[in-house]
């Protein structure tokens, strides 16, 4: 019972130093219509009117010198100041409670502003990360449809510069990626589509054009683009690109579809990769994920919605090595028209194993058919985690679960987070239907409990403390703590929130402090075994706290033995 107090007050303690910020907001009921396995909900944020709020989001870095990433939400079909589809955007701190820091309205009918965004680093130099919007459908003075980009100063929000497509229907900006500095001169790059000409242009973060990548209209290329780490071994970022209309010809296969990589510095073509199945449509969704093999280069994710294995069209996912463009994990939808690969990312390290995760959404998947989320191991494949939209018994609607994908760290914890979107959602606020949007974020929390320091022996040597478990909320961990002496005797059991290194007259070391709890407690001959609940609250996700235990025992060095610190850190169920 001790134990499970001081649990309770490690909790309020989390709470009042803001170990962990993105506690969960009014709102986060949104989320009795999502099932889970393991979820941890931190915040759910929607918006009234139906503008599909949420179409698109992106991680941005800090835009604001907090330390921690910003959230951009894109509502391209939102009508502001009635002007029909002119879009508009938030820039959303998840890190406090969805507080929005930047909110810029379109201003042309049907130019869909907020369709994609990236980041652009520190162009102007004031120490904040700037960033990068685009209107599609942005009607220039003489061409309809040419498309725009605009940058934004993260800091101040004021417009920094505005590049327009040179032709009709260019749709300029239809997908974006952030590159990083690709050729050394200081300031970032990225990739804007032009998805009717069949090219991508990388420009950097002053406006100004680098290079076009060109491979003609009316061959789906530019479907998506992504980021990936170095890839040909230059130092610098790497470049994905999809094309899913991508027809084989030896062997034959049509719309297999393909995602083809280029040098980041200058739009070389370094290889491609395609689908082994026709109609497979393989470049539908990419993205970069790091370096998952640890093999010095950076590896990447392709989604396939068509393929056909074992079901007729449950789509797949593939992670490629980077180095030898072969695949390291290929995943399946799991049912008839799941359509797995619809939207991929490259999550980070999502279950504290030091090996970058994926996720990846099954436009249709899950019971309801309207859409599923899942998080598989970089490492061997398993499936971590998966959340699916449903309607709650008539309570909301999910309508396109998983439309938006995104990963960040947005607690700033060095654990992997990622946020989902459906633009379509809806519920009954005022006693009528009404269709909002909404996007949610979770926190990767891995739990994790290990020893660190030196004990002190006693007669039979040091003495153990061993979890038995890792600390997950909800369910029952217990601790073992042995015996030094052979015979039963009694022991301080000390519980703190920080680690601690302080050498005693008594020649042991005390590798923790005291300021949650300490106990006297008798120790059997055999060692002891404490269990108990760390509650059901997702406050605690995340927290740490260090345990040691020092032994009377006669034949010590001033009669006292300690053990190692044990570590424990709150986490999620992970299989």
């Amino acid at each position: 019972m001790k134990l499970h107090r001081s649990l309770m007050r490690l909790r309020s303690l989390a709470t009042s130093q803001r170990l962990l910020p993105l506690a969960t907001v009014a709102g986060a009921w949104l989320l009795g219509g999502a099932a889970a396995h393991g979820q941890i909900d931190t915040a759910s944020y929607w918006n009234p009117g139906d503008g599909r709020f949420g179409q698109f989001i992106a991680d941005l870095g800090d835009v604001n010198g907090d330390g921690t990433s910003e959230l951009f939400i894109g509502e391209p079909e939102a009508d502001p100041n009635n002007v029909v589809n002119a879009g508009r955007v938030f820039v959303i701190e998840p890190n406090k409670l969805f507080y929005w820091i930047h909110y810029v309205e379109g201003t042309q009918v049907g130019a869909e502003f907020g369709s994609a965004a990236c980041k652009l680093g520190d162009v102007d130099g004031d120490g904040y990360g700037d960033f990068v919007i685009s209107a599609p459908y942005w009607n220039s003075a003489t061409h309809a449809d040419a498309g725009q980009l605009t940058a934004y100063s993260g800091k101040t929000g004021a417009v920094m510069w505005t590049f327009e497509g040179s032709s009709a229907n260019e749709e300029l900006g239809t997908a974006l990626a952030w590159l990083g500095d690709v050729d050394g001169d200081g300031v970032d790059e990225f990739a804007a589509t032009r998805p009717n000409d069949g090219e991508v242009l990388v420009l950097d973060g002053n406006g100004d054009k680098k290079y076009a990548i060109v491979r003609g209209p009316n061959v789906e290329f530019a479907a998506a683009i992504a980021r990936c780490d170095d890839l040909d071994g230059d130092g610098r970022a790497d470049l994905i690109v999809g094309e899913p209309g991508f027809d084989q010809f030896f062997p034959p296969l049509l719309d297999c579809g393909r995602a083809v990589v280029y040098s980041g510095v200058d739009g070389t073509q370094l290889t491609h990769v395609a689908g082994s199945f026709a109609g497979e449509r393989l470049g539908s969704s990419v993205s970069g994920c790091g370096d998952v093999d640890d093999d010095g280069r950076g590896d990447f994710l392709t989604g396939a919605m068509e393929t056909d294995k074992s079901y007729t069209d449950n789509g797949s996912i593939s992670l490629w090595s980077g180095a030898s463009f072969t695949t390291l994990q290929k995943i399946y939808g799991e049912d008839d028209g799941d359509r797995l690969g619809f939207r991929v990312a490259g999550l980070g390290d999502f279950d504290g194993d030091g090996v970058e995760d994926i996720a990846a959404t099954a436009k249709e998947g899950g019971d309801d058919e309207v859409g599923r989320v899942g998080v598989w191991s970089g490492a061997d494949g398993h499936e971590l985690f998966s959340w699916e939209g449903s309607d709650n018994n008539g309570a909301f609607f999910f309508a396109e679960f998983g439309f938006g994908l995104c990963a960040g760290d947005w607690n700033g914890d060095s654990f992997a987070d990622l946020a989902w979107s459906d633009p379509e959602y809806a519920f009954y606020p005022y006693g009528s239907l009404e269709i909002t949007g909404v996007c949610n974020t979770f926190i990767g929390a891995p739990s994790a409990a290990e020893n660190y320091g030196a004990g002190w022996p006693g007669r039979f040597g040091v003495p153990s403390l061993t979890a038995l478990n890792e600390p997950v909320i909800g369910s029952p961990i217990s601790v073992t703590v042995g015996n030094s002496l052979g015979a039963p005797t009694l022991a301080l059991l000390m519980l703190g929130s920080q680690p601690a290194n302080i050498l005693t007259s008594k020649g042991g070391t005390i590798l923790c402090t005291d300021d949650l709890a300490s106990f006297i407690f008798t120790v059997d001959a055999a060692g002891t075994t404490f269990t108990e609940d760390v509650p059901w609250d997702y406050s605690l996700a995340t927290a740490e706290f260090f345990v040691q235990v020092l032994e009377a025992d006669p034949y010590a060095s001033k009669k006292l033995s300690f053990t190692p610190g044990l570590k424990l850190r709150i986490g999620i169920d992970l299989p």
